[in-house]
């Protein structure tokens, strides 16, 4: 297993002992993915598999603050379908692949949930980050994905403030 790996496992399980007691029995499996992947970060969970991939060459750029931000809202993904047997989550997948309001939903409720669970300063960050890095066409397809804009995650910081 490399360094990249161990390391992130290590945040994940200090993730999971802060802010996801509901997941502290599961076993997430960290992998290094493809360097020219598309995404920072994204998961896979089909019932007892449960698998975050991490682009080593998109996440880079970002703090260790705003590092776990983002492993936050996958965590958040595998506790949003937590009890969900096998089909259920099959299907959920292939919705997810195959219509855009599924996972525009999907992820805004994700990064609701993120940012609930007291993330939403990194990921904040991060997503002002990332927003000087793109294109305003490439911006635009992200706000169609369903991922937070900066004035959205301000407002529901303000709203769940603690």
């Amino acid at each position: 297993m490399s360094k990249y790996v161990k390391k992130y496992r290590r945040i994940v399980k200090e993730l999971i002992d802060e802010s996801f007691p509901k997941l502290k029995n599961d076993k997430i499996f960290i992998f290094n993915f493809l360097p020219f992947a598309v995404f920072i970060a994204m998961v896979l969970d089909v019932s007892i598999f449960k698998a975050i991939f991490i682009s080593r060459k998109r996440i880079k750029i970002y703090s260790k603050e705003e590092r776990k931000a983002i492993l936050v809202h996958e965590l958040c993904h595998i506790e949003r379908h937590k009890g969900k047997n096998f089909f259920q989550k099959t299907f959920h997948i292939i919705k997810y692949i195959l219509f855009r309001k599924i996972r525009f939903n999907e992820e805004n409720n994700t990064d609701i949930l993120v940012i609930k669970k007291g993330y939403g300063k990194q990921i904040l960050s991060a997503t002002l980050k990332l927003r000087k890095k793109y294109t305003k066409n490439r911006l635009k397809r992200i706000d169609a994905r369903g991922y937070l804009t900066p004035e959205q995650i301000k407002s529901y910081i303000k709203k769940f403030k603690r």
